[in-house]
């Protein structure tokens, strides 16, 4: 869940396959501070602009997943 977020802010690099690897992009990202004034000052515009806060495109993109799971079932039987 927290990566799709991430994917959909356009953030995706800060995903972690490990602690440690957490840890090392955390480090990074706190020791940049011109990245992280510009992250902090981008990120509320970019959760608005985002499909998470559009519920209309939301509701299309499940209504479209289950249509195309229904599609395939179909040809399945």
């Amino acid at each position: 869940m927290g990566r799709s977020v991430l994917d959909r802010l356009d953030l995706g690099f800060f995903s972690a396959a490990s602690p440690d690897e957490y840890v090392k992009k955390a480090t990074a990202v706190a020791q940049d501070t011109t990245a992280l004034a510009k992250l902090r000052a981008t990120i509320r515009e970019r959760m608005r602009n985002s499909v998470i806060c559009n519920a209309k495109a939301q509701a299309q993109a499940v209504e479209d997943a289950y249509r195309n799971m229904w599609h395939q079932w179909c040809s399945e039987s």
